[in-house]
């Protein structure tokens, strides 16, 4: 599969599209794409004496094919991911 153009979120859904028919194993992903960007309000507020955010681009949102990703204001930065049923699952090996 190939695409040109787009933002991060027309790229997740091609990839869940072929996620949820089930003819998926991997994903490999090549070239100058769209990123998509997590935000953390605060994270710094001891920091020069004031407010402040930190964040970073997101590999995670291209992955996390059920989780549910929020972003609070118009700076189009996710700040929020409610995890989904399935794709984080953990299996602890003996």
């Amino acid at each position: 599969m190939t695409a040109q153009g787009g933002s991060p979120e027309d790229i997740k859904l091609r990839i869940q599209a072929r996620y949820y028919q089930g003819g998926l194993d991997g994903v490999v992903l090549i070239g100058r794409l769209p990123a998509a960007w997590y935000e953390v309000a605060n994270d710094h507020a001891w920091s020069n004496g004031g407010y402040g955010y930190a964040d970073w681009t997101c590999d995670l949102f291209f992955m996390d094919m059920d989780g549910s990703w929020e972003g609070a204001d118009a700076d189009r930065k996710y700040d929020s991911r409610l995890a989904g049923a399935g794709d984080l699952a953990f299996t602890a090996v003996k």
